[in-house]
């Protein structure tokens, strides 16, 4: 027996006789935990909290009526109880949670003046599993760790655990259980994970979290300096249907999250500065990626393969590096959809600095590649075999040996593009395979496709890589309206995709109002003449512009914004007479 509790039967068998000759204690709905609390607490009040975390999981038993435990702040180690306070030294020793009960830290707790007042970040309350306390910044001394800090297996969602640090987990165990999740371990569970910081975990799969065959919440969570586990640093899914939203996957040292067979839903989050690949979706997971952001990770922002089917909308990848894809990495993919996404200052030690898409059938649409480079080829984007689209991207200023734009070795189109100071040429078709129509090509396009043409953007600002078109620019309305995917309604700034502007010549193809070239819609007044914008041009915004006449700079008389207030902007006006 370990020698620290030698006497843990003599308690026990003491402590029920004291309660055997007490009065039964009420019902409690809501149970308290505080580490500073005297010992031998019912845990019923802060002042009679119980010491540690575990007597109140035992206490919530199914039946009790207990539906939240409050924990104060402080630390807690998954093998201690009031009748072992020094710790078992149980590497299987965790916090299991429970169903209809939600755990929740971050309290002031025993003695503070407003106990119940909470601030997760202030009172910050710590789920360790360094059973000797003696863990290091490098994860040294991890041998004697618990496997799991925080178990959900077997749970549903009315599981809670909710602004808790969870950290020191070590799964290197040589049991299926073990290895993985050294954080947390869910299987066959569907737990609701909020406001939780999973930090300095390890194990062999999933060191912060490991989900298999389940469906966890993740809400508002920070994955940060997870160990080294290849198989998803911070979180490993297997067959999982995760939903994580608006969390921050942070230093840690591999893959970020890991989707293997397994459709998650991620949503408003952040991969920054981690190790290996930010996101990875593998075998057959149609995860749906929406407006998040992928910044200094070390080995691309994302890599969709082996049959993925991801969807990627309104997310941004930013200043990636890696030896391929810096941004994304598409390899053996059954199809991947990109749209209103963003590649920007991504750096490729040899090839596809914005994109690399192999074996890999791909849609993007609305997307810039700006600014990206490569040390070999394809500073914005590279494709080899399969099938790739591009429509309606702007492919500006990036850079590599060749195909500073876009490097093509399969079959795809490139439609309603941009293509512009691309280093050293915008497109490099080392096959033949690539049609370009409808795009404005810097230098010209020569060969299939039809409509293109050669000629400045006209773009805001070119010098800073903004896209936005400026007044007067041949890419204005000059698109084919078919090529558009059908469900895109919006540009990548989200306003809308089909406007007419009165000044365009109408160059592109169907029905007007016609797409404008490039990933944003130049939003046009749509009506310019109406000077005093009462809602009609009549005889007010006629005497307006004749107040003006001749006067240059910037200024609403100028309707046809060229400079100067003449004949052009009364002849604009006498031709829109008219409620608006």
């Amino acid at each position: 027996m370990n020698a620290r509790c030698s006497d843990r039967i003599g308690r026990f068998i003491a402590i029920a006789g004291a309660l055997a000759c007490a009065a039964p204690l009420p019902a409690a709905s809501v149970l308290y935990v505080d580490d500073d609390a005297p010992a031998g607490g019912d845990g019923q009040t802060w002042e009679t909290a119980f010491r540690f975390l575990q007597d109140a999981l035992d206490a919530a038993e199914p039946g009790s009526g207990v539906e939240e435990i409050r924990v104060g702040q402080g630390q807690y180690m998954p093998d201690r109880d009031e009748t072992c306070p020094e710790g078992t030294g149980d590497r299987e020793a965790t916090f299991q949670l429970l169903n209809g009960v939600a755990l929740m830290g971050g309290y002031a707790g025993y003695g503070a003046r407003d106990p119940d007042a909470r601030d997760v970040e202030a009172y910050e309350t710590i789920l360790s599993g360094d059973l000797n306390g003696d863990d290091g910044s490098e994860f040294e001394n991890y041998e004697e760790n618990s496997y799991h800090v925080v178990t959900g297996s077997g749970t549903d969602e009315t599981a809670v655990i909710d602004g808790f640090v969870i950290r020191g987990g070590n799964a290197d165990g040589s049991l299926f259980d073990q290895y993985h999740g050294g954080g947390m371990f869910n299987d066959s569970a569907a737990p609701t994970v909020t406001d939780c910081k999973f930090v300095l975990n390890i194990g062999a799969v999933g060191d912060g979290m490991c989900n298999l065959e389940s469906e966890p919440v993740i809400t508002s969570c920070h994955f940060r300096a997870n160990g080294c586990s290849p198989m998803g640093s911070a979180v490993y899914n297997w067959y999982s249907n995760p939903v994580v939203t608006d969390c921050v996957f942070s230093e840690n040292d591999d893959v970020g999250l890991w989707n293997h067979y397994s459709p998650a839903s991620v949503t408003g989050c952040v991969f920054t500065d981690n190790g290996g690949r930010a996101l990875e979706n593998v075998y057959e997971s149609m995860s749906v990626i929406v407006d998040c952001i992928f910044t200094g990770n070390g080995e691309s922002g994302m890599l969709n393969g082996m049959g993925a089917a991801s969807t990627i909308i309104g997310c941004s990848f930013v200043g990636n590096t890696s030896d391929y894809g810096a941004g994304m990495f598409n390899n053996e993919t059954s199809g991947v959809f990109v749209l209103d996404c963003v590649f920007a200052g991504n750096v490729a030690t040899k090839k596809g600095g914005g994109v690399y898409n192999s074996l890999a059938w791909v849609d993007f649409a609305n997307c810039a590649f700006v600014q990206n480079s490569s040390a070999i080829d394809a500073g914005g984007m590279y494709n080899s075999s399969g099938f790739v689209t591009v429509t309606n991207c702007a492919v500006v200023c990036n850079g590599a040996q060749q195909g500073g734009g876009i490097f093509s070795y399969t079959s795809g189109t490139v439609m309603n593009c941009i293509l512009a100071g691309n280093e050293p040429d915008q497109i490099y078709d080392e096959v033949g395979g690539l049609i370009v129509s409808y795009s404005d090509v810097e230098g010209g396009w020569f060969g299939p496709g039809e409509h293109n043409i050669d000629a400045d953007p006209k773009f805001v600002d070119p010098d800073s890589g903004d896209c936005h078109l400026a007044p007067f620019s041949p890419c204005i309305d000059a698109g084919d309206n078919t090529a558009v995917p059908e469900d895109v309604t919006t540009d990548l700034d989200g306003n809308p995709r089909f406007v007419d502007d009165m000044f365009s010549s109408d160059e592109g193809y169907g029905d007007p109002p016609l797409v404008d070239m490039g990933c944003y819609e130049y939003q046009a007044d749509q009506c310019p003449a109406d000077v005093n914008e009462d809602g009609i041009v009549d005889v007010l915004d006629l005497l307006s512009v004749l107040g003006a006449w001749g006067q240059t700079g910037d200024l609403p008389e100028d309707i046809y914004p060229d400079g100067v207030v003449d004949t052009i902007d009364l002849l604009v006006v006498l031709g829109t007479w008219g409620p608006c």
